[in-house]
């Protein structure tokens, strides 16, 4: 499973679970289940789900609820669904980084969205340069990535007074806090 929605006391619940060395692709995941919550996929029942083992960002095959969250995923992160390519010759991964940095500024992105929506939408010699992006997504600066970019939105927007003791200390085990 890499991530599923569902509702808990009438409220929608989403659960991530994909391991990834890089959190710009739990960012896609959680805008693909966000998805499926906007478009009114998901029954408002206690206990009704959807679990997605795989999200196929490719759409081949998956069914019509699948191809929406994915379409709601990529307009939530890429503002209008923005589709990026690598061009030829391809850059190393360094300068990838910086390329993906200076768009991402220019196009409101996430710097690692724009890396796995290149890679995604490229072909070299009839595959996807994953190998590539892997190491572009690890040449970022840590401050660029949604990881921090989630850190420094809830340090600057949490009310800690609201939140119960167990709570505090958890997230400030987690370095959150």
């Amino acid at each position: 499973m890499e991530g599923m929605v569902t509702f808990v006391a009438g409220r929608p619940v989403i659960i991530l679970t994909k391991r990834v060395p890089h959190p710009d692709w739990l960012l896609f995941v959680l805008a693909h289940e966000l998805g499926h919550i906007a478009k009114g996929h998901l029954p408002e029942h206690d206990g009704e789900a959807i679990v997605d083992d795989t999200v196929d960002v490719d759409g081949g095959g998956r069914d019509q609820q699948e191809e929406e969250a994915n379409g709601y995923s990529t307009h939530v992160l890429a503002p209008g669904g923005k589709e990026v390519r690598l061009g030829q010759p391809l850059p190393r991964a360094p300068e990838l980084a910086e390329i993906a940095l200076a768009y991402a500024r220019a196009h409101g992105m996430s710097p690692g969205y724009v890396i796995l929506n290149a890679v995604h939408n490229s072909l070299v010699g009839g595959k996807k340069p994953y190998g590539l992006g892997q190491a572009a997504l690890k040449a970022l600066p840590a401050e660029s990535t949604a990881a921090e970019t989630c850190r420094l939105a809830l340090q600057k927007h949490i009310d800690v007074d609201a939140l119960r003791d167990d709570s505090i200390e958890y997230l400030e085990k987690l370095s959150l806090l």
